[in-house]
């Protein structure tokens, strides 16, 4: 018997989640786990002629299984293991953040609409869990309908950035028509969340010599109308920036269900 760390540091709510289905008798059986101990998850080597594996592995190989639609969501999904809401969308931020490649962040965001009972009718499928930014954007990017309400997540508003390099000037961007310009301008040098703060706080370590500088910015904005688009209940909610929480379909159903019983935003 061994025991396989994961390689990364969770939050006490996901890692709630893996073990919640570590320890499930259906995944244990399917991917050899014995269980957890002390954040370590035990795993049974299989018979002769198989591989090992790690939890890590494992849980890959289940993640791989829904993306691609091998197992029924209602017999072998996450509700299978018992999950809370909360719970199955830690389990999803974990797979996102460490293994992204496995499973697109639209069909990310289309489990976690479905959860909630959030149909997701367009989306686009270009959206990344490691640009959170809506700088990465622009225009309607998820579109949903729930309780006869019709709803928009958009990236709104002109942005001008620009990009230097030993003090001159290489990439400006202008765009005030909502296209996601920067993403495509900047691609060369910003590529995620990531690559696109080190430029900001290296424009401001060197004097404007070097690094990202921002004139304007965009945003994200959720629009939900009735049916026939012909009224808004969203015209006074903040803007937001970041896109994890433009999609928080948790938050999303309890504000139209508060709508619809009376009380308001």
């Amino acid at each position: 018997m061994k025991k396989y760390p994961l390689p990364v540091y969770l939050e006490p709510i996901e890692r709630e989640a893996l073990d919640k289905i570590a320890t499930n008798s259906h995944m244990a059986e399917f991917f050899y786990l014995e269980g957890v101990e002390d954040g370590l998850y035990y795993v049974r080597d299989p018979e002769k002629g198989n591989a090992k594996r790690s939890f890590k592995y494992a849980l890959l190989d289940l993640f791989e299984g829904m993306a691609g639609g091998i197992f029924d969501w209602d017999v072998y999904g996450l509700v299978h293991y018992d999950l809370t809401t909360e719970e199955a969308f830690a389990f999803y931020n974990v797979m996102q953040q460490y293994w992204p490649g496995k499973m697109l962040y639209s069909q990310v965001l289309i489990h976690k609409a479905h959860l909630v009972g959030i149909e997701i009718t367009a989306i686009d499928s270009d959206l990344a869990y490691n640009k959170q930014d809506s700088l990465f954007y622009g225009g309607a990017l998820v579109r949903f309908k729930y309780r006869g309400m019709k709803g928009t997540v958009y990236a709104m508003g002109d942005v001008h950035a620009s990009l230097f390099r030993k003090g001159k000037e290489v990439v400006t961007v202008y765009d005030k028509n909502n296209s996601g310009l920067f993403a495509r301008e900047m691609a060369d040098y910003i590529t995620c969340d990531d690559e696109m703060q080190d430029e900001v706080e290296r424009f401001y370590d060197t004097d404007g010599r070097e690094g990202l500088e921002f004139d304007n910015n965009n945003w994200y904005e959720l629009q939900i109308t009735n049916e026939d688009g012909g009224y808004f209940i969203t015209d006074n909610l903040e803007p937001i920036f970041d896109l994890d929480e433009a999609c928080d379909f948790a938050w999303i159903k309890d504000f139209i269900d508060k709508w619809y019983n009376g009380g308001g935003e």
